[in-house]
């Protein structure tokens, strides 16, 4: 899904720009919760520099596979 929703965004815009600040991490049963801010904004043709996304300390989660960590997303 993010695949996808990224080769759109980045088809309309003509350069892309993605801030993320990493707000807290905590560990909760072997996984890694991680809280981040951010903002994704892209430059548009005619429009120039447009806010496409952004949040605040959203949850995102990551579990230990083999030598690396992997995002496996938050369910509520």
């Amino acid at each position: 899904d993010v695949r996808q929703q990224l080769l759109t965004l980045s088809s309309l815009s003509e350069v892309l720009r993605a801030r993320v600040q990493v707000n807290h991490v905590e560990m909760v049963d072997g996984d890694a919760w991680l809280y981040t801010t951010g903002e994704v904004t892209g430059r548009l043709p005619v429009m120039g520099w447009v806010t496409v996304l952004s949040w605040q300390r959203e949850p995102e989660v990551a579990r230990r596979q083999g030598d690396a960590w992997r995002l496996v997303g938050f369910q509520d």
